[in-house]
């Protein structure tokens, strides 16, 4: 179990950090400005919570926190950006079939998450966000790159990387990703998302096509949000029957690409980077 240690620590952190960069640009955001201070000390909590609850203020929040969760976790030496971004070994077959895999993988799961319908408690503070170039780049750059590199690479690798079979490392990973998002709508969808991404990592070694595909998704949902509205939904666009018949058939190919993946590409070394000295320093 102690091999799940640091993994479960980079979790906590990512969560952590979201948490206090949040409460100090809260903090700025509500003692810059007077009228909010004067609400509150009248005992006025709504002007408040409404600073708190602003598209721009949950920006810089998103992005200060992925910035700062990152440098925390490389000074946890469990990130190796050098390998994590490398693009040695691709070719246009893998690229081609690992973006297969998750498009068809990805759609079934909204289908999934549509029958599901589970509550959406993030809906308005998303669209919000997606309507302003802050917030566009939390949600489509900084936010997804964030993402990849803590539950791929510092803990799916991590785990990698200490021997830990690969298809729990992955489901373990999927797991706290799905948590992650506290959003009963999002949850299911991050999980099987989560487990998507994690095998096109572990077949190819690198951040770079997932964090691309992770981009493209959420790119696509705020652009969905902004030209179709919150309320878009595919069943409804093709019908339950055929969005039925769509998701079967989509879960299987993507099934099938992961496993033509598996088999066009070398088996994948996940060496220990740090040495022994290293490790047994950074353990205390």
């Amino acid at each position: 179990m102690k091999k799940f240690n640091k993994p479960i620590l980079a979790f906590l952190t990512f969560i952590f950090v979201q948490l206090i960069v949040s409460f100090i640009i809260g903090i700025i955001m509500v003692a810059s400005n007077p009228e909010i201070m004067k609400s509150a000390m009248a005992g006025d909590n709504s002007s408040i919570q409404s600073a708190l609850s602003n598209s721009s203020m949950l920006s810089f929040s998103l992005i200060f926190s992925s910035l700062l969760t990152i440098l925390v976790i490389y000074s946890m030496k469990m990130i190796r950006f050098r390998e994590a971004f490398s693009v040695k070994g691709f070719n246009i077959r893998v690229v081609l079939i690992a973006f297969l895999a998750a498009c068809t993988g990805i759609y079934a799961t909204d289908i999934l998450s549509e029958v599901l319908n589970l509550p959406n408690i993030i809906a308005e503070q998303i669209s919000n966000m997606s309507g302003t170039i802050p917030g566009l780049l939390a949600i489509c750059i900084v936010g997804p790159i964030c993402e990849e590199i803590v539950f791929r690479e510092s803990i799916t690798g991590w785990l990698l990387r200490k021997s830990v079979k690969p298809w729990i490392a992955i489901a373990f990973s999927s797991l706290l990703f799905g948590i992650v998002h506290f959003n009963p709508a999002q949850i299911p969808f991050a999980f099987l998302v989560g487990l998507i991404l994690g095998y096109i990592y572990y077949r190819t070694g690198s951040l770079v096509i997932v964090s691309l595909l992770h981009i493209a998704n959420n790119s696509m949902s705020c652009w969905l949000g902004n030209t179709m509205g919150n309320d878009f939904s595919l069943i409804e666009q093709i019908g339950s029957t055929s969005a039925v018949i769509s998701c079967i058939v989509c879960a299987l190919l993507s099934i099938a690409f992961l496993r033509t993946l598996n088999r066009i590409t070398p088996t994948p070394q996940f060496s220990e980077e740090i040495s022994s000295e290293q490790e047994v320093i950074t353990e205390k």
